[in-house]
């Protein structure tokens, strides 16, 4: 009686969370008194919108740094909602302007000065503070460094919604924001070569989405050490027993002994990379620079498909990683040894 009992109460659970979660997708998110998480540190909300039907995405000319934060916004529009935002360096006549980029760099000064009302539409002083407004005619997120930027691309889509079957809006509102707290880290595992693809996106969708702004890379005995190779030749034996032995926690319940002589726990063998590791390399036509990296591949992959990345020392991350004959682009996120920053 008492088991019945808990598995409806479980049940009664699961609809409510069903529910809530329908009426949650079924209206309109960006009604909502807090739309934009984490909460601001200023915001004014209106209940009037933008409509993005003939808007296009303002960048600064020239450099590509500079440009990206506004391309991220296009990327973020079209992957969420399926419409496409043009991305120009000047804004067409008749079209609804939404400038985006570093509050430094003229153009974004310009917008900003633009911007009509209150003269506390200003862009806060804090690293990584950025100024976001929605008008009736254009919108502005203008950052206090190129971080900033980033974080008020972050809040702008997050006040987008569907507007009918073909195009979107953007609620109205003048957002100053900057963090509260200086550390704000997530703890991951290395990733595995096919798993790199899915590793940006966290970045992006999710840790950029809700401004986090670094990572601590558990590596386990994945980095190859030119002191002690054989540990990177352990660690790509012993991974490969694991897979070879199968996933049992589902089955079998975590941390019971399996395998020889007991040496293996049940395990999902997630954060192992598939037996990938990170070693220091030599970038063609350049000199050997002790932070490059590349992922060796696993026992079970063929070498042809080893994917490498190479990021410059105390820099950031490259625009594009190669693997398997193929190029894919990755945002800008600043990286220190063992940690990288979104």
């Amino acid at each position: 009686m008492e088991t019945t009992r808990k598995h409806l109460v479980r049940l009664s659970l699961m609809a409510l969370v069903a529910a809530g979660a329908g009426r949650a997708s079924g209206a309109d998110r960006t009604s909502l008194p807090h739309p934009i998480w984490p909460i601001p540190q200023e915001a004014r909300y209106a209940d009037d919108r933008l409509l993005l039907r003939d808007a296009v995405i303002v960048v600064p000319k020239g450099d590509p740094r500079a440009q990206y934060p506004g391309r991220l916004l296009a990327a973020l529009v079209a992957d969420q909602f399926g419409v496409a935002l043009p991305v120009v360096d000047e804004a067409p006549a008749g079209s609804t302007p939404v400038v985006v980029g570093e509050a430094s760099n003229p153009v974004l000064a310009a917008a900003v000065a633009r911007i009509p009302g209150p003269a506390a539409a200003t862009v806060p002083d804090p690293a990584d503070g950025y100024l976001l407004h929605v008008g009736g005619s254009g919108a502005v997120v203008a950052g206090r460094d190129y971080r900033g930027a980033l974080y008020g691309v972050s809040s702008f889509v997050q006040l987008v919604h569907r507007w009918g079957k073909q195009s979107v809006a953007v609620r109205q509102a003048t957002v100053r924001d900057w963090p509260f707290l200086a550390v704000r880290w997530v703890h991951l595992y290395l990733p595995g070569r096919d798993q790199l693809a899915f590793a940006e996106r966290y970045l992006r969708d999710f840790l950029l989405r809700y401004k986090f702004n670094g990572l601590v890379l558990e590596l386990g005995g994945g980095m190859r050490l030119e002191s002690h190779p054989e540990i990177s030749v352990g660690w790509r034996r012993t991974v490969a027993e694991w897979y070879a032995h199968g996933e049992t926690m589902d089955t079998i319940g975590e941390g019971i002994p399996l395998g020889t002589a007991n040496r293996f726990a049940a395990s999902l063998h997630v954060g192992v990379a598939g037996g990938a590791y990170v070693e220091r390399t030599t970038c063609a036509g350049s000199r050997r620079s002790p932070s490059a990296t590349a992922w060796r591949s696993s026992p079970r992959s063929s070498p042809s498909a080893t994917p490498t990345t190479s990021p410059p020392r105390g820099g950031t991350w490259p625009r594009t990683r190669t693997w398997s004959g193929r190029t894919r682009t990755a945002p800008p996120t600043p990286s220190r040894t063992g940690s990288s920053s979104t």
